[in-house]
């Protein structure tokens, strides 16, 4: 993306946490003097919560320097006092550094969507914020960070952007493009934009709600105030545009308090019978305590002798779930999918006889006419033909911001199709 397209591009608040300058990390031989190092190196925070000043955030404020971008990520998803501290950074970047624009990993036309709220009021912030697909967003703590950039921008003392960079999802794009190619360029449309974008939106196996999952309670006696471990064998076949995993959450009388899950490092493709282990601190103000497996995409995922420590002990007590699924049905578990069949397998296990098998087809092959291979070229040739006809356009009145951002879409729709080739990463940075 050209920086005269979109001449707002300041400054940007990326979504690491700079709270320590690594550049004298020493060689340590041993974890006393790491840990010696980082006493006499940490930045201690009075708080994570936004509006308590910046005291003690000067410390960041000399790391970050002239810098013009700054990363903030989290160590695990969800956790609520990340995304408050994510807020806090935010204030002070926006307020004392005069940073101006937030771009986090979401779908670029969705994320701004969000961000004519944050600029102008438009729109409900909550249903834009769920229209990012991802629950990883779609909490408390960013929807207040959102409704401080509003006020922020409403106040008069600055101005802060909302944006994404990501183009995992390509329904909006193709839209946008779609229609403005029917009132501006029906022909084009007709000719070559309608059957092409129709076969790219066939090649997204699932919407962002889609996915198969089988969750199990358990007793929160049990597991209040202790460390909780979840440990299982996954199996793979085809895994593709998405993932396989295990995952533990504990929720509070607000929401969820923790949760562990292998989004990072789930299983794709097709693997042989693996052990993997997910864990969470079980917080005392925990109401309720879930566990399960998940598989997004396509492809099938076969689970199997599951195991719950808690603080290193084993929980033995199957009274209420069936860890090794060799009931009927999946004893306990509530199974969800939407578009993928969750259910025991008696033909496939690890032990015993039976195992949990979660499954998607692939389309069909009659929806497959144009390979993924094919379709980056053909989707690069709408870019192109967008590009070379954009004086033409001009004259007939559209404007030049309206038309460099059907050109952007025009691009996500072809990001996304050399993803989904193999053609290119989602790697940013």
């Amino acid at each position: 993306m050209r920086s005269d397209q979109f001449p707002g591009l300041r400054p940007i608040v990326s979504t690491c946490l700079l709270l320590i300058s690594l550049t004298s990390y020493p060689a340590v031989s041993d974890d006393h003097a790491a840990i010696q190092w980082l006493r006499e190196h940490a930045v201690p925070l009075q708080t994570v919560e936004a509006g308590h000043g910046f005291t003690d955030l000067q410390p960041l404020g000399l790391m970050v320097g002239n810098a013009r971008i700054v990363e903030l990520g989290e160590a695990t998803h969800g956790t609520r006092e990340f995304f408050q501290l994510k807020h806090r950074l935010v204030e002070f970047l926006a307020s004392q550094k005069g940073f101006t624009i937030f771009s986090i990993e979401a779908n670029m036309p969705e994320a701004y969507r969000l961000n004519d709220f944050v600029l102008n009021g438009v729109g409900d912030p909550k249903q834009l914020l769920k229209g990012l697909y991802f629950w990883t967003w779609n909490t408390e703590e960013v929807l207040d960070m959102i409704l401080w950039m509003r006020d922020y921008n409403k106040s008069g003392k600055g101005r802060i952007e909302f944006t994404g960079f990501d183009m995992q999802t390509p329904t909006v794009s193709i839209d946008i493009v779609r229609k403005f190619a029917m009132s501006n360029d029906p022909t084009f449309y007709s000719a070559t934009l309608d059957a092409l974008y129709s076969e790219l939106s066939r090649t997204h196996p699932s919407s962002p709600n889609s996915f198969a999952v089988a969750t199990a309670t358990l007793p929160l006696q049990a597991a209040v105030g202790k460390h909780l471990s979840l440990s299982g064998y996954i199996r793979s076949q085809d895994i593709a545009d998405g993932y396989a995993g295990l995952w533990v959450r504990a929720d509070g009388a607000k929401g969820v308090l923790e949760f562990g899950d292998m989004h990072n490092k789930g299983v794709t493709s097709t693997s042989p019978w693996t052990r993997y282990e997910v864990s969470i601190d079980v917080p005392a103000s925990a109401t309720a305590v879930f566990f399960g497996a998940v598989q997004t995409g396509t492809g099938a995922a076969w689970v199997d002798s599951l195991q719950i420590e808690l603080d290193g002990i084993p929980y033995t007590d199957h009274s209420v779930f069936d860890p090794g699924f060799e009931s009927s049905t999946p004893r306990g578990f509530y199974m969800r999918g939407n578009g993928y069949e969750v259910t025991v397998d008696a033909a496939v296990a690890q032990t015993g006889n039976q195992s949990l098998r979660m499954r998607r087809s692939p389309p069909a092959p009659s929806e497959n006419k144009n390979s993924a291979s094919v379709l980056p070229a053909q989707c690069s040739a709408v870019v192109d033909y967008l590009e070379s006809n954009r004086a033409g356009y001009l004259r007939r009145g559209v404007t030049a911001p309206a038309m460099d951002w059907i050109i952007q879409n025009a691009r996500l729709v072809l990001e996304y199709s050399q993803l989904k080739a193999g053609a290119k990463t989602r790697a940013f940075f």
